[in-house]
């Protein structure tokens, strides 16, 4: 159920929090007071569109925001609605908040729990939370979409549906596999000749999988082999050259060890670093002619890689594939082969799978449009009792379940499903939002609402105006059905009728202040004195009499 709902710089409301209880709540006030702000307000924190029209003018921030947070029930489809978008998770007795966000500029942000989310989740959301329902509503019972699953909602049986839904996808996908199959059969076909040469001449180069990133490892390799002994050869030349560094060592050697040392030691030790010199050249030589050894390779290695290479990249280029894929490319080709070898056996069975899946499907779903031809007439039953105390006795409601063709049934079945009203006797019925007047409308929906009352899984209902047009005992009907729906669901009502607003557990009034230049929309929660005194302005206007005051202390008498 809705908890609270927090509006801040949108239209005339500068700052408003709202919070909410179990039972009816009401929204009074004079017309034009801004009741019609907070629905659209709560309609934009479930998703619906937004301009920057509806940021206050004067705002600071430049930016509205509208904030609704709901308590969740234990069944509540948005938890799983949370979990399939990525969202973490909601600990149990966790808040879920929505949040909306408008900019100057038209910017519009969504939030779940203040992570961003996009603003179609927030619309799905909003359609397991909050339903909406009057003569200018978009969603709720006005959208025909709805009817099909009010239905089946009334009948209980949403398990035989999911069970439609689900034979109905395997169905589809099985359908698609043998579509694919037959077109994949026909191209093999039309290029069996092609189909043959191709596996012929992949299988003598015998791709393999990763083979290029191997084959360009060892090329580098190689490549890179024949830069190092060159650098080798070098080295090698300039130490066996001629003179070679390791004679000219050993002459200085010589002509040093003939002479007397003057200085006593300095010749032992230029002598002892010569002689380390010449022993290091030496050793150099002989490391040098080892690695010349070991790194000996034959020229035809590297082109025996480089060819191998070149016809891989050559062959996945007259394909238009990866090298990599080659391999798959081979078995796609043995397939189609088969395919053509076999055709009977693998198009035939698929064949026989898709028959026994729309088999399947067609056997639940027939079971599910009789069971919405029999609950049919027990809604139409309930909702038309409802219609005598809400004086729309010459009202009736007609369940219309009609069978589709094969070319439009998809995951609910085989039915389509409206509901019409007639509003006087002998004339056809029609769509709701058609035939029946803004007043009538407001009154039938209502009474399918009571019809549905303990079928209906949407925790929070809206009812705009439901009591337009009436008054007096109709208007106390009203009042009677609304608080008997709201034993088991959360109903806001924004109405004009005293007689409504006196089962009110919540009573809300909305007013507008300011000056012409300044006009501020807010909402003030009334005491129980507070609401003797705003029925009584409903009842009597402007001026509140004490007849009035004796009339709405009737009104309110348990």
């Amino acid at each position: 159920m809705l908890v609270s709902l927090d509006i801040s710089d949108l239209l005339l409301i500068d700052t408003l929090s709202l919070t909410f209880d179990r039972g009816l709540c009401a929204f009074t006030g004079e017309t034009g007071a801004g009741k019609s702000i907070l629905l659209n307000s709560l309609a934009l924190a479930l998703g619906t569109r937004g301009s920057a029209k509806l940021v206050r003018p004067g705002s600071k921030t430049g930016c509205a925001s509208v904030t609704a947070t709901f308590d969740l029930n234990k069944k509540s489809k948005t938890k799983d609605i949370v979990l399939r978008s990525g969202l973490p998770p909601l600990a149990t007795g966790e808040y879920l908040v929505l949040r909306r966000t408008i900019d100057s500029d038209g910017r519009s942000r969504a939030y779940v729990n203040d992570t961003a989310v996009s603003v179609g989740l927030l619309r799905d959301l909003g359609e397991h939370l909050i339903q909406i329902e009057g003569q200018f509503a978009s969603q709720g019972l006005l959208n025909t979409t709805n009817h099909r699953t009010t239905l089946d909602c009334f009948s209980n049986s949403e398990r035989l549906s999911s069970r439609v839904s689900q034979a109905y996808q395997e169905w589809s996908e099985t359908e698609e596999k043998y579509r694919l199959a037959k077109a994949t059969l026909l191209e093999a076909r039309a290029e069996e000749e092609y189909i043959r040469f191709s596996i012929e001449e992949l299988k003598k180069i015998n791709p393999e999988p990763g083979e290029e990133h191997k084959l360009a490892e060892t090329r580098n390799s190689l490549i890179n082999n024949e830069k190092i002994i060159e650098a080798l050869n070098m080295a090698n030349s300039a130490l066996v050259s001629d003179p070679a560094p390791d004679q000219q060592v050993r002459v200085a050697i010589r002509a040093l060890s003939r002479q007397a040392d003057p200085l006593g030691n300095h010749f032992q030790e230029i002598l002892e670093k010569l002689n380390v010199a010449s022993e290091q050249l030496q050793e150099a030589e002989f490391e040098i002619n080892s690695a010349l050894a070991a790194s000996e390779v034959a020229p035809s290695q590297l082109e025996a890689c480089e060819d191998r290479l070149f016809r891989l990249r050559a062959m996945a280029r007259k394909h238009s594939v990866s090298v990599d894929q080659l391999p798959g490319l081979l078995q796609q080709f043995e397939h189609k082969l088969d395919l053509i070898a076999d055709d009977t056996g693998h198009i035939e069975n698929l064949k026989n799978q898709v028959i026994r899946a729309k088999s399947a499907f067609h056997s639940l779903a027939t079971e599910m449009h009789n069971i919405r031809e029999k609950f049919a007439k027990k809604l139409d039953k309930a909702v038309n009792s409802e219609f005598q105390p809400l004086k729309l006795e010459k009202t009736k409601l007609v369940t219309v379940i009609e069978k589709l063709g094969e070319d439009h049934w998809g995951p609910n079945g085989l039915d389509s499903v409206r509901f019409e009203v007639s509003t006087n006797p002998g004339t056809a019925p029609g769509p709701l939002g058609k035939i029946a007047s803004g007043g009538e409308l407001s009154r039938i929906l209502l009474a399918i609402k009571v019809a549905l009352q303990n079928a209906d899984a949407i925790p929070t209902i809206v009812f705009d105006e439901v009591d337009s047009g009436i008054g007096g005992a109709t208007a106390a009907a009203v009042g009677k059905r609304l608080a008997k729906l709201s034993n088991d669901t959360q109903i806001l009502v924004v109405t004009h009728s005293p007689q409504v607003a006196s089962y009110a557990k919540c009573h809300i009034k909305i007013e507008k202040s300011g000056t012409n230049n300044n006009m501020t929309t807010r909402a003030t929660p009334l005491t129980e004195e507070g609401r003797r005194m705003e029925i009584a302005r409903m009842l009597s206007g402007s001026k509140v009499t004490n007849e009035a005051l004796a009339a709405a202390d009737s009104l309110l008498k348990p």
